[in-house]
C-alpha cells in the first residue's frame, strides 16, 4: 500500500473513530494528504455536518508535515455567533472561505487567525473576487 492510500486511510478511520466516540462537540483532527483534492476535504466537512447537525464550526488548516495537513473542527458557541445566525470560522485560507460559503449557503463566515480576532465577516452573497483577508 503505498504512502498517500494509507494516509488517505488513516484520515478516513479517524473520522469514523471519533464519530463512533462521539466526542464531535469537543475537538476533532483528520489528517488529510496534501494531494487529495479539495472537494474531498469538503466533502469531509459536508459530511460532518450531515452526521451530526452541527450548526456553529470553526474550521482551521495547519502544516504538521510536508505531506499532511491537519484539519480541525471546533464548536464555540459562545464566541462563533454573529447577528443570531450560524458562523462558520476559516482559519487564514480565503479560497476555503469561498468554497465553505458555498457549501453552506446563508451562515456567516469570518476569517482570521483566531477566532477572538476576526479579520473579516461576509456572507454568502458578498463572496467572490472582491472577498480579501487583511494582515
Amino acid at each position: 500500500m503505498s504512502v498517500p492510500t494509507r494516509k488517505c486511510l488513516h484520515a478516513h478511520l479517524t473520522l469514523f473513530l471519533l464519530l463512533k466516540m462521539e466526542i464531535l462537540q469537543q475537538l476533532i483532527l483528520l489528517h488529510i494528504t496534501r494531494i487529495l483534492a479539495t472537494s474531498l476535504k469538503l466533502l469531509l466537512i459536508c459530511l460532518i455536518f450531515r452526521l451530526t447537525n452541527l450548526k456553529i464550526l470553526w474550521v482551521g488548516w495547519r502544516f504538521l508535515h510536508p505531506r499532511i495537513w491537519s484539519l480541525y473542527f471546533w464548536m464555540q458557541p459562545s464566541l462563533l455567533h454573529h447577528q443570531g445566525m450560524p458562523l462558520i470560522h476559516v482559519l487564514e485560507s480565503k479560497h476555503l472561505a469561498r468554497l465553505a460559503c458555498q457549501l453552506f449557503p446563508g451562515h456567516t463566515l469570518s476569517v482570521g487567525s483566531t477566532p477572538e480576532l476576526i479579520l473579516m465577516r461576509l456572507s454568502v452573497h458578498q463572496v467572490g473576487i472582491h472577498a480579501k483577508v487583511d494582515g
